[in-house]
């Protein structure tokens, strides 16, 4: 359950991961996933909060605090997320209606 611990130049950092919310935006618009998330996602976008600070001596009650803030943080990607997979879909509604010659009422 601890963090990740990594040293760099001397400074050492402890890296949390933000974990998804229960349903990415991937899967809610039906494209194929993989273990339940789609290959794109799972490729150099998983994100982490990273502390400089050594937190393998922190007490339970401070990483507690921490997992609570990555919760925050999955939170508003999965938002953020969420309000673009929306405006995606809408811009590929209006491309199609363009390409289509659909009349400018529609």
């Amino acid at each position: 359950r601890g963090p990740h611990r990594v040293t760099l130049d001397g400074t050492t950092y402890s890296l949390f991961p933000i974990r998804a919310g229960a349903q990415r935006p991937a899967v809610a618009a039906g494209r194929p996933a993989q273990s339940g998330r789609d290959v794109r996602e799972t490729v150099l976008s998983d994100w982490v909060l990273a502390v400089e600070a050594d937190a393998g001596d922190w007490p339970e009650e401070r990483l507690d605090l921490l997992q609570g803030v990555t919760q925050l943080i999955a939170v508003e990607r999965d938002r953020r997320d969420a309000a673009r997979t929306v405006r995606r879909r809408l811009a590929q509604e209006v491309l199609e209606l363009v390409q289509t010659g659909a009349p400018p009422a529609e």
